[in-house]
């Protein structure tokens, strides 16, 4: 769910990997209380002994947090991964109160709708059914409160921009965005041949093309791009936001017809002809609208996931660390947002759960983990 662009703990609660965990209870104080809402010691512990016990959902869960589950002995839990885990499930709290706050109820259907995603994200159905039945509805459970929220930003998102419209009104508003540009390109390639060898036959080609030669058939004999040049260098029809910027720019501003110089991108050197630009009909464009508005409504996630989680009320057991709000943080992380911190050196909590947690080792406090954009290449 490629939702957010930046460096933060609430990329990872948009990540949606890991769920509520189970109810078996181990100690009579809660490991988190999020405005009165208790998230009990039983469920953290039983949600760690899941992830622990399943190599391929732990891989996935290690990989979205950018941390180790184990600790430095064996049946512990690193104190850094504990605290990004609490962290989701201190914001999932957040999300199940503004629901109940705007009468937002998820209903069974919306609950089997997500459930194959669900299966997709945790490695395949052999994953999913090894948990237990009350562990597979945390999951799915946790998916559909996601998807509700977003849901109901993306109906906001429409409120504002059209008022009673819906998708196809935003679209008609919003025509201008869903321009498409239909272009053919030759790329020559800089990471195969060096820049200034990529530059030099660029210009080459650039000159030869000036002097008649036929765009499509030189696409085919020298395109670094094998999977356009045997159409001739044909990308075919693109909307905003598809291709890196140097490339985008270029495809919604040379003239109809005319070949680019050399463009350089991280890609290499590009000769670029926009053959056409074209508005779609709604029909055509129904996926990019839905995308755009997704985004609006990610982005007002965001943004309640920093204010939320900034001005609610928690309080978080002393073993798993602290909450704390995060201020000046050089790492990409809000300011504003609140995240559980961990113990700065080792705490011992005594406990018969299954995970055998014990000691929990010391882990410096970390603002999250990493989800960044991949570069578009045309």
């Amino acid at each position: 769910m490629n939702l957010l662009r930046a460096k933060s703990v609430v990329a990872a609660a948009l990540v949606a990997v890991v769920a509520l965990g189970g109810c078996s209870i181990l100690s009579n104080s809660p490991a988190a209380t999020v405005n009165g809402a208790k998230i009990s010691d039983g469920s953290l512990q039983d949600e760690l002994s899941a992830i622990r016990d399943n190599k391929t959902y732990r891989d996935l869960v290690e990989q979205g947090m950018q941390a180790a589950q184990a600790g430095e002995a064996p049946g512990t839990f690193d104190t850094t991964f504990i605290a990004r885990l609490l962290t989701q499930r201190v914001y999932y709290e957040l999300i199940e109160g503004e629901l109940a706050r705007r009468k937002a109820k998820i209903v069974d259907a919306e609950l089997t709708a997500v459930r194959s995603v669900v299966i997709e994200q945790v490695g395949g159905k052999k994953v999913f059914e090894s948990f237990s039945d009350g562990y597979q509805d945390q999951l799915v459970r946790q998916r559909a409160l996601f998807k509700k929220l977003n849901d109901v930003f993306a109906e906001d998102v429409l409120k504002e921009e059209v008022g009673k419209g819906g998708p196809e009104a935003y679209f008609k508003a919003h025509a201008d965005e869903f321009v498409q540009g239909c272009a053919s390109h030759i790329l020559v390639s800089s990471q195969d041949k060096g820049l200034e060898a990529a530059r030099a036959e660029a210009a080459a080609l650039k000159a030869r093309l000036d002097k008649g030669a036929d765009f499509a058939t030189l696409a085919k004999e020298s395109s670094s791009d094998t999977g356009s040049a045997q159409q001739g260098g044909d990308l075919g029809c693109v909307g905003k936001g598809k291709f890196v910027p140097e490339f985008e720019e270029a495809l919604f501003s040379l003239p109809i017809g005319q070949v680019s110089d050399p463009i350089q991108t991280q890609f290499g050197f590009h000769l670029i002809l926009v053959r056409e630009r074209k508005t779609p009909t709604y029909e055509e464009a129904k996926t990019d609208v839905a995308a755009v508005i997704n985004g609006l409504s990610s982005r007002k996630l965001e943004k309640f996931l920093v204010t939320a989680s900034g001005s609610a009320k928690v309080s978080v057991d002393k073993r798993y660390g602290a909450w704390e709000i995060q201020k000046g943080a050089t790492d990409g992380t809000p300011d504003g947002v609140g995240i559980v911190v961990p113990p700065k050196g080792p705490t011992t909590t005594t406990t018969t759960a299954k995970t055998g947690a014990g000691s929990l080792p010391s882990g410096a406090p970390d603002a999250g983990p990493t989800e960044t954009p991949t570069p578009a290449a045309p």
